[in-house]
């Protein structure tokens, strides 16, 4: 394996007047299969915080009226029924 290392690659922390130098170089070994646009990013984004905020009213009442491990029995078995029917159908 060759590496290809421009100087926007390398940054050094230290250089001493003995002439030694500390720093570090960053290497990539493989590039992203997929790179997501500034308007996916944004959708993924705002689809997660729109999701925590609708989450957590029902959360809260459960853990009121069941208690916490009851409540959060519950929540894990509803992500791995949700796990089951959209990664196998």
């Amino acid at each position: 394996m060759s590496l290809n290392v421009n100087v926007t690659d390398m940054e050094l922390t230290n250089i001493t007047w003995n002439g030694e130098v500390n720093g570090r170089i960053r290497v990539i070994d493989e590039y992203a299969d997929y790179y997501y646009t500034n308007a996916e990013q944004t959708a993924l984004f705002a689809s997660v915080a729109l999701g925590s905020l609708i989450f957590i009213l029902p959360v809260t009442r459960m853990i009121d009226r069941m208690g916490t491990r009851k409540a959060f029995t519950i929540v894990r078995c509803w992500d791995y029924a949700n796990f089951l029917i959209f990664n196998f159908f």
